[in-house]
């Protein structure tokens, strides 16, 4: 629930009204988890317009599923007591490493430092305001371009080795 797919789906009905050949893809999720997402997805007549893939064990064939996507979603839910708020949000590190435009909620730390980047929009954790940031890069083909070679260029730093240079160096300096 914390990782946001069921925003995703009802924010998919909001999308489809300026956009209506949007489409999601969902990638993971446990058995009972994935039951009650495709019960929503029926509830609100989505079935047509989210494919579940559900959990896919090897990292290349889930590479594979998100470099064929326009944009990614990362819809985080605003829960007071997520770890979300601390974590590392690898979901974000794959989507970059596809090359891929980010929408993400208010809540992983690494995703406002990629949107201060130019490769994602944060929107609240809310279905009008997670739809808006959706629609306008599915409809601003220029900011599209932008946010997508942006997210191209942090592929490039969005390393282990780099991520661990950084923290050396800051922690070194600390000491100084």
């Amino acid at each position: 629930f914390e990782n946001g797919p069921d925003l995703a789906i009802e924010t998919l009905k909001e999308v489809k009204k300026q956009v209506p050949n949007t489409t999601l893809q969902i990638i993971g999720g446990g058995k009972q988890n994935l039951e009650r997402l495709k019960l929503l997805t029926q509830k609100l007549g989505l079935e047509k317009d989210v494919l579940f893939h559900g959990f896919v064990l090897d990292n290349n064939d889930m590479a594979a599923m998100v470099r064929k996507c326009y944009l990614a979603l990362a819809p985080y839910r605003a829960l007071p007591q997520s770890v979300r708020w601390y974590a590392d949000a690898t979901k974000i590190r794959q989507y970059l490493a596809s090359g891929l435009p980010v929408v993400t909620t208010q809540v992983p730390p690494l995703g406002k430092v990629v949107a201060d980047k130019g490769a994602a929009l944060v929107a609240k954790d809310n279905i009008q305001a997670y739809a808006k940031a959706i629609v306008k890069l599915l409809q601003d083909k220029n900011l599209y371009i932008k946010f997508e070679k942006k997210a191209r260029e942090l592929s490039a730093e969005n390393t282990w080795e780099h991520e661990y240079e950084k923290a050396f160096k800051t922690m070194s300096e600390y000491e100084k």
